[in-house]
């Protein structure tokens, strides 16, 4: 199995999203219609730490500004 997100990071609450490639080692039953993954995520701050907090306060300043213009 091989995932891939879209993002390299998501924010809390946000959907994450991305695609899943299974290889499967023997041919699936023809009665099979479907396949289904349940998947668990587990949250590692570390690994991103500086990479949000830069895309955080990148965020926060572009709120500030967008409120100052808005208040023009």
């Amino acid at each position: 199995m091989f995932a891939h997100l879209y993002k390299p990071f998501y924010f809390p609450g946000e959907i994450v999203r991305g695609s899943i490639i299974l290889d499967f080692f023997n041919d699936l039953p023809t009665t099979y219609k479907k396949v289904m993954l349940r998947l668990k995520g587990e949250e590692y701050v570390n690994k991103h730490h500086d990479k949000v907090k830069v895309a955080l306060t990148k965020a926060q300043n572009i709120a500030k500004l967008n409120r100052s213009r808005s208040s023009i």
